[in-house]
């Protein structure tokens, strides 16, 4: 008869590799760098716009991932909104935002789309007007 605490010890080893797998680090992306990004918030120092290509041939890289990925890579978005059926949206300004003192009409906005089950399905560039 099998020892029970090794049964146990087994039974546990697939949670844990596949926790370790959740937790795993975000997309690497090309020319991306965390601290300036991460810096400019609500892109009113203007050097997030200097990534912007990164975002245009990376997306794919992006799609899949997580919410606490997304925020492990971009950090808490600048505006954050609800949508139907449990999507979410996490907005990041690309160019300087309403509340920037040289904020820019419209600006240029990264949008990340989150599914029901909390998964990037969308990654786009967009102008945002009021």
């Amino acid at each position: 008869m099998p020892d029970l605490r090794q049964l146990k010890k087994f039974s546990l080893l697939p949670i844990i590799a596949f926790s370790l797998y959740g937790c795993g680090l975000p997309a690497d992306l090309d020319g991306y760098n965390d601290v300036t990004w991460k810096s400019d918030a609500n892109g009113c120092n203007g050097d997030r716009l200097a990534m912007t290509q990164v975002f245009v041939t990376q997306k794919d890289k992006i799609k899949g991932l997580d919410e606490p990925q997304i925020l492990r890579l971009l950090g808490k978005p600048d505006k954050q909104e609800l949508y139907i059926r449990s999507q979410k949206f996490f907005v990041y300004y690309m160019e300087p935002g309403p509340t920037c003192e040289n904020s820019i009409e419209p600006p240029l906005l990264l949008t990340i789309r989150f599914n029901a089950l909390g998964y990037t399905n969308e990654v786009f560039l967009e102008n945002f007007t009021k």
